[in-house]
């Protein structure tokens, strides 16, 4: 992917790029399920219209692509402490 500068989206300059991540859910608050995802993108607090936080503050925000299991393909966005918990 060449970096993505369209809406603020940017697929370097951040660590967090190429990065692994696992997504745990299930039912009833018990983790029954998992899938693999990678990070492909963020949109950094500095650009135009950027992602607020709970706190009312610009935040980075990350994009994964889930890569198995049963989000396979899907796109999601995450908050930065959200991908460290």
């Amino acid at each position: 992917m060449t970096p993505q500068r369209a809406n603020g989206w940017r697929t370097d300059g951040h660590a967090f790029i190429g990065r692994k991540t696992v997504r745990f859910y299930g039912e009833h608050d018990v983790e029954e399920h998992m899938s693999p995802a990678v990070v492909m993108a963020w949109l950094p607090a500095t650009v135009k219209d950027p992602f607020i936080d709970s706190a009312g503050q610009p935040a980075d925000l990350f994009r994964v692509l889930f890569q198995d299991g049963e989000l396979r393909g899907e796109i999601e966005d995450f908050e930065a402490r959200e991908l460290l918990n």
